[in-house]
């Protein structure tokens, strides 16, 4: 299907680059000449895992254009979607200029009929204003060319938007019940229909409904977040530990653990704007959300909290004072720094006269630009702030550490080595990443959201089984039920329990052999062993395939193996292999592709009981569909989720 996407930031970016990795033609239009110059010279202009490989192999196949020419873009595609910015205006309404140029430059050149998808967040309400500015310049050429606006949101983190993508919880699409309507949605069934090949995920309403899905799916989320960040600075106050809070109410699965962190406040590009204009969408029809006007409120006072901590901490005057900031971005795999936590924070420090270090480990380009312009009439206090290309080059001689962003990469440093650098062993954490009490017994003073009484009252020598020692036992116990089961691959263990560490995580290395099953050995799991080798970082595992079915020495489906190059995984000499409990036996894991398959798995070798997992073990048990001599675009689909499940595996055992 020939597809257009006007306006190639974020959400345009991913959704064109992700629509053509299943096989359509998508022409991306941008007005911003350098933007696109960018994207034609191989770069990305912004940061987000997996996009700049899926861009380079479309653009490579030919099936991924890039261009400023509208009247070209106009022509290309059936389907037209609109995916422009819509800023913050300045009464918090959301500023549709960019939305409303799109489609006047639609009606402009369009010779037939076409589908309008607003894939911004637009009001609700905005559908029927693309549509009159269509038929407006339509009447102006004299023509009446059919036509259906639909509304299709987007519902894509940053940081695991490609994710979102390829495997969404739901797909909304808001049709009008007309001719064209019914017309369009036709044609949105069809290009949705590789991502409802497992289940159905798309949920059809009127127009309206879908635009204010998107705004009302947000606000909750914000709303969220801002009820947790009360409830943290309420516990310091009463003597209650959040995360233990946190626990007891995630575990009631009417409430659930999705959004109930206590941090520095919410940021980015969604929430805040998003908020604000359905505040604004209510007051333009005479009603107050008061619910979300104190959940705007919150968020900007939340900012403020960390820097209330440091102040109590170390004074009003913090003009002989150095500090280490770890994390820049509004949240982690992001370069995003629309309204993040650490501007004001930053700001904030600099004011009272500090000196800052900052690091990021994707954000610094981005930071040095925002920054420069938050700091441009206060040149002596920019001047006190530094960008390093280390986490611990930001802590030597530092008075404290601040940590701003939950990267994965701060989660677990080496405190022994951070307390030598850090002029006093003092941590300000505004995303809860420690456990109090393993910070205490290591001597440093560890100040975080809702956490206060955690503190006060951790015990200086805990009772709790450390994590090192822990992971031993039940790698020990593994070890020996694998020896019970018969011979295999040795396990290297220790005989006695590691000494304690420094580290908050120890993971042993308990698998070196690892199959992967699936039904003939010649798609999925040969794809996925493929993927195993080409993904882990170091080769200390041994991947293998065989399958319950498989005729010995097929090779592996042209298909799936052409798909593979595509992604520069390279296939080998692949020759099928029928499994046999001689493969079971000797493979310390074994993953299926479906869950159905476990139990032929465990009939060759009853004694496999507990090492058999369905590869998607981490993603609700999904199966993989077989995509064996069917159309391209189910290769396609069942190879995007083996690899998503693999990254997942591999994060659990290397």
């Amino acid at each position: 299907m020939n597809l257009t996407i006007i306006g190639s930031g974020y959400v345009g970016l991913v959704t064109g680059a992700c629509l053509a990795d299943i096989g359509h033609d998508v022409f991306c239009l941008d007005v911003d000449r350098r933007k696109i110059d960018v994207l034609n010279g191989g770069g990305v202009p912004i940061h987000e895992p997996g996009l700049q490989e899926i861009i380079a192999r479309n653009r490579k196949a030919g099936r991924l254009t890039f261009s400023t020419d509208v009247e070209a873009a106009v022509a290309h595609g059936d389907i037209q979607f609109i995916a422009v910015g819509t800023p913050s205006d300045e009464d918090g309404s959301a500023d549709l200029q960019y939305v409303l140029a799109a489609a006047r430059n639609i009606g402009r050149h369009m010779t037939g009929f076409k589908v309008i998808v607003d894939k911004s967040t637009v009001p609700v309400g905005t559908a029927s204003r693309v549509r009159d500015a269509i038929a407006e310049e339509l009447a102006a050429r004299n023509l009446s060319h059919m036509f259906s606006v639909v509304s299709n949101p987007e519902f894509l983190k940053e940081g695991a938007a490609v994710e979102d993508f390829t495997r969404p919880d739901r797909i909304v699409l808001g049709c009008d019940e007309d001719v064209p309507g019914e017309k369009a949605r036709e044609l949105m069934k069809r290009l949705y229909a590789p991502f409802n090949r497992n289940r159905e995920r798309t949920l059809y309403m009127d127009v309206r409904s879908a635009e204010f899905t998107k705004y009302a799916a947000n606000a909750m989320l914000a709303t969220r977040i801002s009820y947790m960040n009360e409830l943290a600075n309420l516990a310091d106050r009463v003597g209650a530990d959040i995360e233990a809070v946190r626990r007891g109410i995630g575990s009631d699965p009417r409430i659930g653990y999705d959004f109930l962190y206590a941090g520095c406040g919410y940021g980015g590009s969604c929430f805040p704007k998003d908020v604000q204009a359905l505040i604004r969408t209510a007051a333009d029809h005479h009603a107050n959300l008061r619910i979300l006007e104190a959940v705007e409120a919150v968020n900007d006072t939340q900012k403020k909290v960390l820097g209330q901590k440091i102040v109590a901490r170390l004074g009003e005057d913090l003009s002989d004072r150095t500090f280490a900031v770890w994390g820049l971005a509004f949240k982690p795999n992001t370069d995003d720094m629309r309204e993040a936590p650490s501007r004001p924070l930053i700001a904030e420090l600099l004011r009272r006269g500090a000196r800052v270090k900052a690091y990021d480990p994707v954000a610094i380009d981005e930071s040095k630009r925002v920054f420069a312009l938050d700091l441009k009439d206060v040149p002596q206090q920019h001047a006190r702030l530094q960008f390093v290309n280390e986490e611990m080059e930001a802590a030597q001689d530092a008075d404290a550490l601040v940590i701003l962003t939950e990267w994965k990469v701060f989660k677990s440093p080496d405190f022994n080595a951070l307390k030598t650098m850090l002029k006093t062993p003092l941590i300000f954490d505004g995303r809860n990443l420690y456990e109090p009490d393993a910070l205490l017994e290591l001597g440093i003073e560890y100040h975080a959201i809702g956490r206060q009484h955690a503190l006060r009252n951790a015990p200086r020598k805990s009772r709790r089984e450390r994590p090192a020692a822990r992971a031993w036992r039940h790698a020990r116990r593994y070890a020996s039920g694998c020896a019970r089961r018969g011979p295999g691959r040795p396990i290297s263990l220790p005989v006695t329990p590691p000494a304690r560490t420094t580290r908050l995580i120890t993971e042993p290395d308990m698998f070196a052999n690892v199959l992967i099953v699936c039904h003939a050995n010649v798609c999925r799991s040969p794809a996925a062993e493929m993927l195993f080798k080409a993904r882990q970082a170091s080769a200390s595992i041994a991947f293998h395939s065989a399958g319950i079915r498989a005729m010995n020495g097929h090779g592996m489906d042209p298909v799936m193996r052409r798909l593979l190059a595509e992604r520069g995984v390279a296939s080998g000499a692949h020759h099928s292999r029928r499994l046999d409990r001689r493969l079971v036996r000797s493979a310390d894991l074994v993953l299926v592709s479906e869950r159905a398959q476990i139990g032929e798995v465990e009939a060759l070798d009853p004694a496999s009981r507990g090492k058999v997992f369905p590869l998607g073990k981490w993603e609700d048990l999904a199966d993989v569909a077989d995509p064996h001599g069917g159309e391209e675009s189910a290769y396609r689909e069942s190879l995007v989720l083996i690899e998503h499940l693999v990254m997942g595996w591999l994060k659990k055992i290397c």
